[in-house]
């Protein structure tokens, strides 16, 4: 593999390796919220192996309350969408 191949290979890789960075601080975070649930792979190991989506279920409040809490702090979110807020 050479020239073009090759750079956007090590490209690609580095963005994985920015992701996967991330998302490790954002389950460090949520797990230290007692209400909240993280479904999915959540091991450090485990991250290479997928995107870097992480679910929340938020115990005692529904989708469309997440949501809404979630769009007045400024995020994007959908109904359904789990949200980073923190429900202290």
């Amino acid at each position: 593999m050479s020239g073009r191949r090759l750079e956007l290979h090590a490209a690609v890789a580095a963005i994985q390796e920015y992701e996967r960075g991330l998302a490790e601080r954002l389950l460090i975070g949520l797990k230290g919220i007692a209400c909240l649930r993280i479904s999915g792979l959540t091991a450090k190991k485990d991250l290479p192996r997928c995107v870097p989506t992480v679910m929340v279920t938020a115990t005692g409040h529904t989708h469309t309350a997440s949501t809404r809490r979630g769009a007045v702090r400024a995020r994007y979110l959908l109904p359904g969408m789990a949200t980073t807020a923190r429900w202290r």
